[in-house]
């Protein structure tokens, strides 16, 4: 009984979410998400990546969002994130936090709107765990007040910090898969930090910064939504 009713809410808040109908809509055949991997994960933050449907499903409804749903395994209730598609869309990827070495366990589910809305079943994704070392990768950038905002990024990503007078800083900004988009060398002329790096021609993810002072790494990582 609770699950059907759990499961009318939640089409009641799809409904509201997905706020325009399909005209074109063909259907009531509301075609099952495909292809769910996780394209990364760290000690803090996981993206989840899913194909909206199958192209054997031509002829259906066209899906005008999700639910995407996560959890630890084992955990009595689920992270419900509602997820709007936008026209053209073919791949989804959604960014979300998550508690560092933990087992996880994901799903999501299609919405389609054809009068009122109809949500598929679940479909399963592969388990995965979060990296364990999110103490070690912040200790010494704590140390020097480092600060990243805002995290989640859009376009622009700053780096403030307290540092002596006159150090000289490396500064590196890689994605998730090792690409390097920044590069640069910054002297502390006021024993402060402040670089600003413009993201937005870049894809969506997990980042990581790498500043090298005095021969001490400090590393860190951000969301780019």
């Amino acid at each position: 009984m609770k699950k059907t009713i759990f499961s009318i809410i939640t089409a009641s808040l799809i409904f509201l979410f997905l706020s325009t109908n399909d005209a074109s809509a063909q259907s009531n055949c509301c075609p099952l998400p495909d292809s769910l991997r996780i394209s990364s994960v760290t000690d803090s933050m996981v993206c989840f990546r899913w194909k909206l449907y199958d192209s054997v499903h031509i002829g259906c409804d066209t899906p005008k969002g999700a639910v995407l749903q996560y959890r630890p395994i084992g955990a009595p209730s689920w992270t419900t994130v509602l997820i709007h598609y936008s026209a053209g869309q073919v791949y989804i990827t959604k960014c979300d936090t998550v508690r560092p070495c933990t087992n996880y366990q994901w799903r999501v589910r299609n919405a389609c709107v054809h009068g009122d809305t109809t949500l598929t079943d679940y479909v399963k994704g592969p388990d995965f765990k979060s990296g364990c070392d999110s103490t070690n990768k912040l200790k010494h950038a704590v140390q020097n007040n480092v600060r990243i905002f805002p995290n989640p990024v859009k376009d622009r990503v700053t780096i403030t910090g307290d540092y002596k007078v006159g150090v000289k800083l490396q500064i590196n900004i890689s994605s998730f898969a090792g690409q390097k988009v920044v590069n640069d060398f910054v002297v502390t002329s006021n024993g402060k930090l402040n670089y600003s790096a413009n993201l937005s021609g870049h894809e969506k993810g997990v980042y990581f910064i790498t500043i090298v002072a005095n021969n001490k790494v400090q590393k860190l990582q951000f969301l780019k939504e």
